[in-house]
């Protein structure tokens, strides 16, 4: 049975295929957490709460969002 993908090749070429997607919802959770939380952790030492916190939130969005942006571009010329 040479050629042909079975089990665990099958389960290896359905992860290297959604690698990108998965790493994309990490990366913009990510984004948005650490941003976030170092919105808040500006907040409570400048004590200006909440505006770094809500400037924490939109940024890791949008740096989100650029990340989901740059991966969908790259897969788009890829054909994939």
């Amino acid at each position: 049975m040479r050629g042909k993908p079975t089990g665990l090749n099958d389960l290896a070429s359905a992860f290297r295929t959604a690698a990108p997607y998965i790493n994309v919802v990490y990366v913009f959770i990510s984004a948005v957490i650490l941003f976030t939380a170092g919105g808040w952790w500006l907040d409570t030492f400048f004590h200006t709460k909440p505006v770094l916190l809500l400037i924490g939130v939109f940024t890791g969005l949008i740096t989100g969002f650029y990340h989901l942006l740059k991966v969908v571009n790259k897969l788009e010329k890829s054909g994939k």
